[in-house]
């Protein structure tokens, strides 16, 4: 439950960060009326500098919204401990409000050349990381839906209830726990000698995975 908890607080996170930087750095106002965007005294100097300053903090916010629902994931799917999730949460919200609030704030004080060279690195940073993390999920996604060869009972374990649970596997696999099947009926059959004269029938899908398994007695 803690673990779904922190999953939660980490995609609101994320969620307030995304409206964030669609408000700052999409939906600002245009200059001269300064009531929705980045209120800072000097982003309100010129039309430049409230543009600039919104963008900025739109891109800052959107590097830390994808870093957010990146982390709800892992914590999620367990791969950071609930305590280490916790301590990352608060330094991870504190990083991102200071960067949201001061970077801009601070590249305000430079050229405008500058700024427009930091907004190109951000906005590259935020296209990097969007890519790692988008394949990195879908990376995650097939390995937790693909079938394990180490979870695959012994041939002299194999219970009736296990069969179900065999659709899925590839016939490398099914080979790689129990040896070369005793006879292939068809490419898309093997059959396993189990013991006495009971014998494992397993048919073939076209993708080549398990589509059916039984215990036959010829």
């Amino acid at each position: 439950m803690a673990t779904v908890i922190m999953a939660l607080l980490y995609v609101l996170e994320g969620a307030i960060l995304t409206v964030t930087a669609v408000v700052t750095g999409i939906k600002h106002s245009e200059f001269p009326d300064v009531r929705v965007g980045y209120h800072v005294r000097d982003a309100m100097e010129s039309k430049e500098k409230w543009n600039d300053a919104n963008v900025i903090a739109g891109l800052v916010s959107g590097v830390f919204a994808v870093i957010f629902f990146a982390a709800a994931i892992l914590v999620y799917w367990n791969r950071i401990d609930t305590d280490i999730s916790i301590v990352l949460f608060f330094i991870l919200s504190a990083i991102s409000i200071g960067s949201v609030l001061l970077i801009p704030t601070y590249l305000l004080k430079m050229s405008a050349r500058l700024r427009k060279k930091a907004k190109t690195v951000i906005r590259n940073i935020l296209i990097v990381i969007f890519v790692i993390a988008a394949a990195w999920i879908g990376w995650l996604c097939a390995y937790y839906n693909t079938k394990n060869a180490d979870n695959l009972p012994s041939l002299e374990n194999l219970q009736t209830e296990d069969l179900d649970d065999l659709v899925g596997y590839q016939r490398g696999q099914l080979i790689s726990v129990w040896d070369q099947p005793d006879d292939t009926i068809s490419i898309d059959q093997d059959v396993w000698h189990l013991e006495g004269e009971e014998y494992l029938l397993v048919t073939y899908g076209t993708s080549g995975k398990v589509k059916d398994a039984e215990f036959v007695i010829p």
